[in-house]
């Protein structure tokens, strides 16, 4: 090898001087090659964005020469990069083929659930994906042959990769200069938060360039402080708001201290349910879903559409909003919504299942796979769950289903095991996990929407069955059941492609078929007939309970009547002021509103903040 950097070529200047200038486009092409796999469509998007291919290389180059000046070698700046590109390009490939999402900046936050996440994805080391590696390697070989090394002091190298390096975050991070710098250069910089979008804004930048728009926008969406936020700002609207409640549904009456014991109640948010018959009109589909439809025609359930934050992923952000009552739309749709209540606090979180541990329930949390994944174990203990429950606590018989998931009966089992084992009222949310992706793992030669509906199938007829048990329960039950999203399928010709759905038209995969069943007479007095956002499921299930009377349900259902779906699935005209401090001040804010959270005789008149503490200094 080392014979190799004593030919006369390594030692000419215009060759080094070609070699450092052309290896960060050398690198751009062979990271774009990797990623799409089709060298045709790469040389015919460089020759129509030749703008976005100088951007990547500007960029690229960047990085580059930051690696290079502080390490002295090129060859190791450029096998920096080289490792950075090309793993970006391996996961975007695979992430595509999973779950249909390119790679984005935000996306770096599940690195820690790799091993989670590889159990989704169909992996295997492609022929062209080993080619462009070969390659990228021969790149770092020649630069390690030419052997340069940079003399300058130290001080000077520090001072000029400094200078790169905050040029470029500069330049990117500050919108007011990234932007005209896309349009300078024609990259497409457009904001979109379904993966249709995404794929349509891909498809103008390519991988690098697009990783880049990421960044920007990732820095962009950080939750601001809402305008005059304050305490008594709060206490007004969500006044107004419940004065809004009131005229609804009229005022309601004292809490009577002999009311009958508190229900149980059990949140089910099922893995990738979806009712496909909004797109669909093949017959079969009525046989899949018979039993859920069964479910909705009893007299003692109500069911609706409910419009969830996302699609083909993102389970936690349904999840945020089932647990939270709050919209993940105020939190610039978060990627991992809880990931803003930080970490290292053991303070409660003012999530439901710290209201309903306060009213006296037992409070469970089950989800049937790894606790680290999205970070749950770090967090989910500060909801006022009294236990979690992943997979490796499952207390019942385990039975699995497509690849190897803990099918939804077993859920079902470990759920009425801790209502028979509990005193007083339970408190159960279940996050399935029968359904997930990947449907391409049939060994039969079912194509992957019929895996799916397999799977449905047999999620329906368990629910059914399940509740069949809990009508037999001699105590009050109540079960709120909805899907967290639609799926995403690998297969170019899909069910999505078939209907022609598209960036314009996708805002039905974000709606969701739901229900609220009970084992005694249900009160629907409360229940909505139109659309709504998933986050008002679970104050309608306080009130379908017939639960005390508490502020913030009643101020959030009175943004109800004026903001039924409040998402980043449909254009909203403007902002709703009451939902974005709310969430904002139980999430990130001071907590304002936990007092009022707390349970109270609605015709006791209420004192404002500012007037509590006026008297407490009086007294």
């Amino acid at each position: 090898m080392h014979k190799l950097r004593t030919l006369p070529i390594f030692h000419r200047r215009s060759f080094r001087a070609a070699l450092l200038l052309l290896f960060p486009l050398a690198l751009c092409f062979l990271t774009e090659f990797a990623q799409s796999q089709d060298l045709g469509s790469l040389m015919e998007f460089t020759l129509r964005r030749m703008g976005v291919v100088a951007f990547s290389y500007l960029f690229t180059a960047a990085i580059f020469w930051v690696g290079t000046l502080l390490t002295r070698r090129p060859w190791v700046g450029g096998l920096t990069t080289a490792v950075l590109y090309m793993t970006a390009a391996t996961v975007d490939y695979y992430k595509t083929q999973s779950n249909g999402s390119h790679l984005l900046f935000r996306d770096l936050a599940m690195v820690r659930d790799l091993s989670g996440m590889g159990s989704f994805a169909k992996l295997y080391f492609s022929p062209i994906l080993m080619l462009c590696c070969l390659g990228t390697a021969l790149l770092i070989l020649l630069l390690w042959c030419c052997d340069i090394r940079f003399s300058h002091h130290f001080g000077f190298r520090w001072l000029l990769s400094g200078t790169i390096t905050w040029m470029t975050a500069f330049a990117v991070c500050v919108s007011n200069v990234f932007l005209p710098v896309c349009q300078v250069f024609g990259v497409d910089s457009t904001r979109t938060h379904n993966t249709f979008g995404e794929e349509e804004r891909f498809s103008n930048n390519n991988l690098i360039s697009n990783f880049v728009v990421s960044i920007n926008q990732q820095v962009d969406s950080a939750v601001e402080t809402p305008e005059d936020y304050s305490a008594d700002t709060l206490d007004r609207l969500i006044r107004s708001s419940i004065e809004t409640e009131w005229e609804q549904e009229g005022r309601p009456a004292a809490a009577s201290e002999q009311e009958s014991r508190l229900p149980n109640l059990i949140v089910v948010m099922s893995e990738t349910f979806a009712d496909f018959r909004a797109l669909d009109e093949d017959p079969r589909l009525d046989q899949v879903y018979a039993p859920f439809d069964r479910i909705r025609a009893e007299e003692n359930c109500w069911s609706g559409t409910n419009v969830v934050p996302t699609f083909g992923g993102g389970t936690v952000k349904t999840e945020f909003e089932l647990l939270f009552g709050l919209p993940v739309k105020s939190l610039n749709d978060a990627f991992i919504p809880h990931e803003l209540l930080g970490e290292g606090s053991d303070e409660i979180q003012s999530a439901f299942p710290s209201l309903y541990h306060d009213l006296g329930y037992s409070t469970s949390y089950i989800h049937p796979y790894s606790a680290a994944f999205y970070g749950r174990e770090d967090t989910y203990d500060r909801y006022g769950f009294d236990r979690l429950l992943f997979l490796d606590d499952l207390t019942v018989p385990v039975n699995t289903y497509h690849n190897g998931y803990v099918d939804d009966d077993t859920v079902y089992r470990q759920a009425e095991a801790i209502l028979e084992e509990t005193e007083g009222p339970d408190f159960i949310h279940i996050t399935s996990m029968q359904n997930h992706m990947p449907y391409d793992t049939a060994k039969d030669g079912t194509d992957e929407y019929s895996y799916y509906l397999e799977g449905i199938e047999k999620s329906c007829a368990e629910l059914e069955e399940f509740l069949g048990r809990l009508e037999k329960l001699d105590e009050p039950t109540l079960v709120l059941f909805t899907g967290d999203h639609f799926p995403y399928f690998n297969s170019q010709d899909n069910i999505y492609q078939q209907t022609g759905m598209d960036n314009s038209t996708c805002s039905v995969l974000y709606e969701q078929a739901c229900l609220i069943w009970s084992n005694q007479e249900l009160n629907t007095a409360a229940l909505p007939e139109q659309k709504i956002s998933a986050f008002y499921l679970p104050h309608l299930l306080c009130k379908a309970a017939g639960l005390p009377d508490n502020a913030f349900t009643d101020a959030v259902l009175g943004a109800m009547t004026e903001t039924p779906v409040y998402s980043i699935a449909e254009e909203m005209e403007q902002n709703d002021r009451l939902l974005d401090m709310l969430t904002y001040d139980r999430v990130l804010g001071e907590g304002y509103s936990n007092d009022e959270a707390t349970v109270r005789r609605p015709d006791i008149k209420k004192e404002s903040t500012p007037q509590k503490a006026e008297r407490a200094e009086m007294e």
